[in-house]
């Protein structure tokens, strides 16, 4: 009978069940540790997917250390000689000046090119280059030549900033007489109003004389003085004064 079977059931003393309270507590404590431990697991594979996303994403953005040298080399070399160009090569003679303007052109296409084929190059090495240019045949017949024609012009003329440059620097300073060829009427320029046309050791060049006539303005054919720096380079040019 079911009150017979219930009767024959031992009772628990308070120690047995005290007992059984901690077994059960104790199981719920391990299934807590197990799933914090879950928890904290998941967590650390998400930090160091994280942490390895970053490493990838900045190997993507930084040069290999191969070419980083080479790299700021270059634009050290371009930069600073299209600043040297800006800012003085307008008031620059430089002797060799027909022989360097005749080989621009040249120069240019012989460096187009190059420029382009290290840009496909670039384009294995930082796969981000690619991004702003969406289409391989986009790339690689309209962008890249662009970029590599902007970029053989910025090499061409940075030599001529560095001339400047060092025409100033290993020049004297000297008084010397030269021919006005040509001269343009004062117009509102940004970079330069006024460009004439100097004739100065069997050298001809354009000069920018905005600020650097002084007294009257000269005219076709004057015999005016530079006062100046006179290099094995060239002349560069501080103001001009009529005779």
């Amino acid at each position: 009978m079911p009150g017979e079977a219930r009767g024959r059931r031992r009772r628990q003393t308070p120690e047995e069940l005290a007992t059984a309270q901690r077994q059960r507590e104790a199981r719920v404590l391990s299934e807590v540790r197990k799933g914090m431990g879950a928890v904290q697991l998941l967590r650390a594979r998400h930090l160091r997917l994280a942490r390895l996303q970053r490493e990838h994403e900045r190997e993507r953005i930084l040069l290999p250390h191969t070419f980083a040298v080479p790299a700021i080399a270059a634009l050290v070399f371009v930069f600073g000689g299209l600043y040297f160009e800006w800012t003085m090569g307008g008031g620059f003679l430089f002797f060799g000046n027909t022989t360097l303007r005749a080989a621009m052109p040249w120069m240019v296409g012989a460096l187009v090119p190059v420029f382009v084929v290290v840009l496909c190059l670039l384009e294995r090495v930082m796969p981000q280059l690619a991004d702003p240019f969406p289409g391989a045949f986009f790339r690689t017949v309209i962008a890249y030549p662009i970029l590599a024609l902007l970029c053989a012009i910025a090499v061409a003329a940075a030599p001529w900033g560095w001339l400047t440059y060092l025409g100033w620097m290993t020049g004297t300073p000297s008084r010397v007489e030269a021919r006005v060829l040509a001269i343009d009427a004062l117009r509102n320029r940004i970079h330069c109003g006024q460009y004439a046309r100097l004739e100065f050791a069997g050298t001809v060049a354009r000069i920018c004389v905005e600020e650097r006539l002084a007294a009257k303005a000269s005219v076709a054919g004057d015999t005016v003085a530079v006062y100046g720096r006179v290099s094995r380079l060239g002349l560069y040019v501080r103001e001009i004064h009529a005779k």
